[in-house]
């Protein structure tokens, strides 16, 4: 039976630290094909069963029962097929607060929480109020123990509707509404940028997922937003760090008309290598993940977030993208590299205090700054993903210009913000470099008006200077031969980053 040929469900839910339960494998392939007794199977799974029946639903789809556990070739294969299982689905049903296989569905629970308090304001009248908290979305449901885990994240988007059971109450989701037993019509207020999980989902999934739904930049938008709610994800293997998005990916690919390379589309770059990690400072993975200009490189459970589109000038060029993958393109890889031209110059980091460094647990980048050879140190918005950063002290590292992107502040006054990787030799080969992370600068600039911009917007003269130093940095031409693949008459050095 092909997927499309009839009705089915699908089940989301938390293995857990419990292993020891009945699931496909090769010595007990031909049992399953003979039947399954139902209550041999975890409660979780006995609990979709039920529901699916009670929905006069023929079949439901699980992976334990699915797909071959103990054949790498099998769980390979069918782990890339993920965009075709959940998105042709009927209903996903969602074990939310269920931390292993065992918790179930169902819940025994006060039947009053979902209903609020009733408040009757006028005892003569026959007005009755019901007050509720409209923020159980945010404060609870995307808390749940399998809204933490990555895998659950496409399960929950590639889906055409999903249901939610909770420990509370039920959760639905789908392309046109977020809805809840308290809130049964859906959220009662608009976009507010402050929620965003609740907002963005129907947004970003319809972009993503429909070719003849808003322009390509806003496509490359929602891709990043929904990287950014993925990042946040824990993972048990790391090595699906590309695997657990490879449905979302395809799905993408569908409509972008566009290469995929290590969760990064061409013609989002060079923009999308200005991806950067939020609030937390990552550890380094003891295994290989992925380039380290791919995202995908930073362990699970970093946020990771990206810059705005509008209003870019590209400064790079990509000339060359490899990746080895261990089989399919949008699965695990092994290796690769990406050959890169743009404008290049040396810096030094800078740090005010070197020991803070050492005791920080969090991503903060105060007091880091670039010292360039014009011997005029400028503090930028730096972005450091390395867990050994005062090893970087006073070293050189090295910048490439991506883009300028600018915004008009008055008439006559224009911010220009620049943007791009700091990056460190690897010292195996010639021109060879691995990302450590980006900067991000925006000085007033208007050579005709200078006075406006240091009086009149208080921006000072060593700011000023600061700019125009920056620029010098990259017109230099003192890079050693060894750190770069070729120049050519624009300035502009070819390199490689792994």
């Amino acid at each position: 039976m092909k997927l499309a040929e009839a009705d089915y469900l699908t089940l989301s839910y938390c293995w857990g630290e419990i292993s020891q339960f009945w699931k496909l494998r090769r010595d007990n392939y031909d049992d399953f094909r003979r039947g399954i007794a139902i209550y041999d199977l975890p409660k979780t799974m006995q609990h979709a069963i039920e529901l699916t029946r009670a929905l006069n639903i023929t079949y439901i789809w699980i992976d334990a029962c699915c797909i071959i556990q103990d054949s790498g070739q099998d769980w390979q294969q069918e782990s890339l097929k993920m965009a075709q299982v959940y998105g042709n689905s009927y209903l996903n049903i969602a074990a939310s607060s269920s931390v292993n296989v065992q918790g179930g569905l169902f819940r025994n629970r006060d039947p009053t929480l979902p209903n609020g308090l009733a408040i009757k304001p006028n005892s003569v009248g026959t007005e009755v109020y019901i007050v509720t908290r409209d923020d159980d979305w945010f404060s609870k449901f995307l808390s749940e123990p399998l809204n933490l885990r990555a895998w659950a994240l496409q399960e929950r988007r590639l889906s055409p509707r999903t249901i939610h059971f909770t420990d509370s109450q039920i959760y639905w989701e789908c392309s046109g509404l977020c809805a809840s037993e308290v809130l049964v019509d859906g959220k009662p207020w608009e976009y507010d940028p402050g929620y965003p999980d609740w907002s963005s989902i129907p947004r970003n999934i319809t972009v993503v997922r429909d070719p003849n739904h808003g322009p390509s930049e806003e496509r490359y938008e929602s891709w990043w937003l929904l990287v950014g709610e993925y990042s946040r994800g824990k993972l048990t293997v790391e090595e699906d760090r590309l695997v657990a998005i490879a449905g979302l990916a395809k799905s993408f690919d569908t409509v972008a008309n566009d290469e995929y390379f290590a969760g990064h589309w061409l013609c989002d770059m060079p923009h999308g290598l200005l991806w950067c990690t939020l609030k937390t400072r990552t550890s380094a993975s003891a295994k290989y993940l992925a380039p380290s200009w791919s995202w995908a490189s930073i362990p699970a459970g970093s946020a990771i977030g990206s810059l705005a589109h509008n209003k870019i000038q590209a400064r790079a060029e990509i000339l060359n993208c490899n990746i080895q993958y261990v089989a399919d393109q949008f699965g695990p890889a092994h290796g690769g590299f990406m050959q890169i031209r743009g404008r290049m110059c040396m810096a030094r980091l800078c740090v005010k205090q070197v020991e803070s460094l050492r005791t920080r647990t969090h991503h903060d980048t105060g007091g880091i700054s670039l010292k360039f050879a014009t011997a005029c140190s400028v503090a930028k918005s730096i972005y450091l993903e390395i867990d050994y950063l005062a090893d970087f002290v006073d070293k050189t590292v090295f910048c490439m210009e991506l883009e300028r992107r600018w915004e008009f502040v008055s008439k006559d006054v224009r911010s220009i913000e620049h943007r791009g990787l700091i990056l460190e030799p690897t010292g195996h080969r010639k021109g060879e470099f691995r990302r450590i992370g980006v900067y991000c600068e925006s000085p007033f600039y208007n050579p005709r008006i200078k006075v406006i911009i240091q009086q009149v917007l208080r921006v000072s003269t060593s700011g000023w200077r600061d700019y125009l130093y920056m620029g010098m940095a990259f017109r230099r031409r003192d890079i050693p031969s060894q750190n770069f693949e070729a120049l050519d008459e624009k300035n502009r050095y070819t390199i490689r980053i792994v």
